[in-house]
């Protein structure tokens, strides 16, 4: 029988319920979150555990953001209609008397944990703890844990701990290292799931020697090179070079613009998909994510872009490069809402609306003035319009900056766009009926 692998090693340890916590560690980009991920994915699937919940200790949690970060990946949390209304009672929120306010949180919070322990009654979940020691510890997240979970319902809870290796040298815990080179060249054909072309084999040895091995940096080069996630791995990076982090909602819905999600035909499911993509990037080390603001870690950024050597390309809007670094205002503050993304804003104050990206069947023939009021806006995305002219109101968008209709199949005549002049970005695609085309510039 060969040595024990770290997959069997963690295996064993997930398959005895006497074991409260399982720790392991190694060098930055030594694979450890894709372990865990792999490792708890293994356990679900064969009904050790009913889910995961991830909580990332690079950042501080208390009480509340620890329940709401819990409550969101179980999915108790509020519709987006809610979640919206609450930003809208922002305002109002705040000009309550300080009393008031706190017992209205306390009460929210309170809701919140109630939720979680019922589910703990009835279903078993793993719990990772991603980067514990950076900002907080392991004894600080079981403190909070046990302050509103009772001792009954913490059984139904155990621990996956994922810690870097400490200056120090002092270590405990299963310790992750790098490949072999054979290794290395097998992870990278297996998770590229293509046969690189031998005018492409520098541009691999390339890859490899970047990665020195390290399992997380192979992985993340050789997925985003071979899978649906590519285009928007190398849209990300150029996004991210030329203007910084961006909240996770901003992010997704550059993706649905940049057609990089497939033909969005429902934004609720484009934006699920998205955020689906994004948990991806996260856990295979690419992306990270701090108070909602999404970055790329600093070994993608310095991933040699060889699409230009033919391994792929896809045609897109190009937002990341239509402007120079600094000059972009982002798409601002949006959520999810009712067959949208758009601005967070009280929606007796549709006319602030700055970005909206919305479903076709949302629009029809007998709602024309649904654009009159919006004289704000800088973002507008219409997935499969409905509508057989471009809408009127549409020319007096003067601070217009980005026009897309996609999937125009009924529509039949465009006019009436010659006033956009802060226009930069246009799309008018699949118009397969197209038969007038008046001025637009």
């Amino acid at each position: 029988m060969g040595e024990k692998t770290v997959q069997d090693m963690i295996w064993e340890l997930l398959c005895d319920e006497t074991v409260k916590f399982i720790i392991f560690h190694g060098e930055a980009g030594s694979g450890k979150t894709w372990t865990a991920r792999f490792m708890s994915e293994c356990a679900i699937g064969e009904g050790l555990f009913d889910g995961a919940l991830w909580l990332y200790l690079n950042k501080k949690y208390d009480k509340m953001s620890l329940v709401q970060s819990i409550a969101s990946q179980l999915s108790l949390l509020c519709s987006g209609d809610e979640l919206e209304d609450e930003e809208y009672n922002e305002e109002e929120m705040n000009k309550m008397e300080e009393g008031e306010q706190k017992k209205k949180e306390n009460e929210l919070q309170e809701k919140l944990e109630q939720k979680i322990s019922a589910l703990l009654e009835e279903k078993k979940y793993l719990l990772i703890l991603d980067d514990e020691g950076s900002k907080m510890a392991q004894k600080e997240i079981e403190d909070i844990l046990n302050s509103f979970i009772r001792p009954n319902q913490r059984q139904a809870l155990r621990f996956l701990v994922i810690r870097r290796k400490s200056d120090s040298g002092e270590v405990t815990g299963i310790e992750l290292g790098g490949l072999s080179k054979p290794g290395s060249l097998s992870l990278f054909e297996t998770r590229a799931k293509f046969q690189v072309p031998e005018c492409l084999s520098k541009a691999k040895q390339d890859i490899l020697e970047k990665s020195k091995d390290l399992p997380a940096a192979i992985i993340v080069i050789a997925e985003a090179l071979s899978s649906e996630l590519k285009s928007c791995c190398w849209y990300s990076r150029q996004l991210f070079e030329k203007h910084g982090g961006f909240h996770y909602n901003e992010l997704i819905a550059c993706w649905m613009m940049e057609g990089y999600l497939g033909l969005t035909d429902c934004i609720k499911k484009g934006y699920m998909k998205g955020h689906r993509v994004l948990m991806e990037f996260i856990d295979r080390g690419m992306l990270k994510i701090q108070e909602d603001i999404v970055t790329m870690e600093k070994k993608a950024l310095e991933v040699t872009d060889d699409r230009v050597h033919g391994i792929g390309s896809t045609s897109n809007l190009g937002l990341a490069n239509i402007y120079d670094e600094g000059e972009w205002n982002s798409l601002g503050k949006i959520v999810l809402a009712d067959g949208m993304i758009k601005t967070v804003c009280n929606p007796k104050s549709w006319e602030r609306l700055s970005t909206l990206l919305i479903d076709g069947n949302k629009l029809s023939e007998g709602s024309p003035d649904f654009f009159h009021n919006l004289k704000e806006l800088k973002v507008l995305a219409v997935f499969q319009p409905r509508f057989r002219s471009v809408p009127s109101s549409l020319s007096k968008m003067e601070k217009l900056e980005v026009l897309l209709l996609r999937g125009c199949e009924m529509l039949d005549e465009v006019q009436f766009m010659s006033n956009l002049k802060a226009l930069a970005v246009l799309e008018i695609s699949d118009a397969s009926s197209l038969r007038k085309l008046g001025l637009i510039f």
